[in-house]
């Protein structure tokens, strides 16, 4: 794990992870990184970005069981802004926007499934 804070606002962090899982002889190697960026705004709230990659070696792995006939693989991009909250303290509002894509069909949709889907969010948060 890499993480630095660039400035008084802007923090960079990257993490990388390889597991191995399974029986002797028929083991998954799965590898994934995973990159941040946030930015506090003056305002106080704060917008970031995160993009993952993760991986396995094999068909039928353990971690990505996505079914299918190629090694699976998924990527994902998120854009986030996070709503500093005065009147709280301890309550954050989080929105965020993310687009995954696979590359084999492991998103449902109403007729079957999909390679690639974009969720959006609304969240709140309590800290204590």
């Amino acid at each position: 794990v890499y993480s630095n804070q660039v400035n008084e606002a802007t923090g960079v962090a990257l993490d990388a992870s390889y597991v191995t899982s399974g029986p002797s002889g028929g083991r998954t190697k799965s590898y994934g990184y995973t990159g941040y960026l946030t930015n506090t705004l003056g305002n106080g709230n704060v917008i970031g970005l995160r993009g993952e990659y993760l991986n396995e070696d094999r068909v039928g792995g353990n971690l990505l069981a996505f079914g299918g006939t190629k090694k699976p693989s998924l990527t994902s991009i998120t854009a986030s802004y996070e709503l500093k909250n005065e009147a709280l303290k301890g309550m954050r509002t989080l929105f965020e926007i993310r687009f995954d894509s696979a590359n084999s069909a492991i998103f449902p949709t109403k007729t079957g499934s999909k390679k690639n889907q974009t969720t959006v969010s609304l969240a709140q948060v309590l800290s204590f």
